[in-house]
């Protein structure tokens, strides 16, 4: 890991939910009629939250990621309490388009409520999963705690107490694990070398839930089968177009048992080209969080020059993920 590609996991992170935000919760029909295929910033049009949303401005999805961003730089390590405390102040200072197990749970910890007593026992949206990004380059660290799986959990169950969110936290922090990692002739990408870790992982954390007996509601979908499948089809999968393979997870929308695989299977078809980022956006539903997943994990594996001036340039508050970014590598000693 170097700077570079934590640099490109944050500033991905953001581009891809500015990028995705004129076309949250649209079809791809009806992205295509509105935008065409997006691939710069656009002012939302006539939408449902984003009133009056300047082209290139992020989300809660950012807004999130750089509160535990900032909270591991203050602190050094992870504060549960610290990045509660930082989310509701983000929340304040800006709710629209936010998530309503985050916000409600948030809500109930500024009210004195336990940390672990407030998150939505059904949540299973992508709130965890969209702003983990700042662990996986912790983890990646040197010197840092590398035994942080309980408190990954408990930060999940902040908000969403249900196995699947938990889990996709871990997913999530592993796929861009082994982005950071990097690759060349003598460990090369492939879709299983980043599949077969998620997939452990994914049981592992299984196993702790039931062992810390966690109060969290646990779903009846099968969310691990979702990436077993994807590993033994992945070649079926490539050849789909975006718009046909976010049929197959639910129009990508927001339950996390959709856009997660869907993101992760845009990843695996290019990771190492721009379109992949156009062709999440522009493949409807959860489009602001599936374009942060999924730019994050471009960013992490090419670093900054997977993107473009234009998204770089006219990113709203650009300056400020880069100094987040920075001052994240300086504080854990990231060349």
């Amino acid at each position: 890991m170097n700077r570079d590609q934590v640099i490109g996991m944050f500033l991905g992170g953001a581009i891809g939910d500015a990028l995705g935000v004129p076309g949250e919760t649209m079809t791809a029909a009806r992205i295509a009629q509105v935008f065409g295929r997006i691939t710069t910033y656009r002012e939302p049009q006539d939408h449902q939250w984003y009133k009056n949303w300047q082209a290139g401005r992020w989300t809660d999805d950012t807004q999130l990621t750089l509160a535990i961003a900032e909270s591991l730089i203050a602190k050094g390590k992870i504060d549960l309490a610290d990045i509660a405390q930082r989310s509701i102040t983000a929340m304040n200072e800006c709710s629209i388009g936010w998530g309503g197990s985050t916000k409600k749970s948030l809500q109930r910890i500024e009210a004195g409520v336990p940390l672990l007593k407030a998150g939505n026992p059904k949540g299973a949206g992508n709130g965890v999963a969209m702003k983990v990004a700042p662990f996986a380059a912790y983890l990646a660290a040197p010197g840092t705690d590398k035994a942080i799986a309980e408190k990954v959990a408990e930060l999940a169950l902040m908000t969403h107490q249900t196995d699947m969110a938990v889990i996709s936290a871990f997913i999530q922090i592993q796929a861009l694990s082994f982005c950071l990692e990097g690759v060349d002739q003598d460990r090369p990408f492939s879709a299983e070398r980043l599949l077969q870790p998620v997939l452990r992982q994914g049981k592992a954390v299984k196993i702790m839930l039931r062992e810390k007996k966690y109060q969290l509601t646990y779903l009846p979908e099968d969310f691990l089968g979702r990436f077993a499948t994807l590993m033994c089809l992945f070649e079926e999968f490539s050849l789909m177009t975006p718009t046909k393979l976010a049929e197959c997870y639910g129009g990508a929308d927001c339950y996390v048992y959709n856009s997660l695989p869907f993101t992760i299977a845009m990843f695996l078809r290019q990771p190492f080209s721009i379109e992949t980022l156009y062709d999440t956006v522009s493949a409807g539903g959860d489009t602001d969080s599936n374009g942060s997943m999924v730019a994050a994990l471009l960013g992490a594996l090419n670093g900054t020059k997977i993107f473009p001036s234009h998204l770089i340039d006219g990113l709203w508050k650009k300056d400020t993920i880069l100094q987040v970014a920075n001052l994240f590598c300086d504080r854990f000693k990231i060349e």
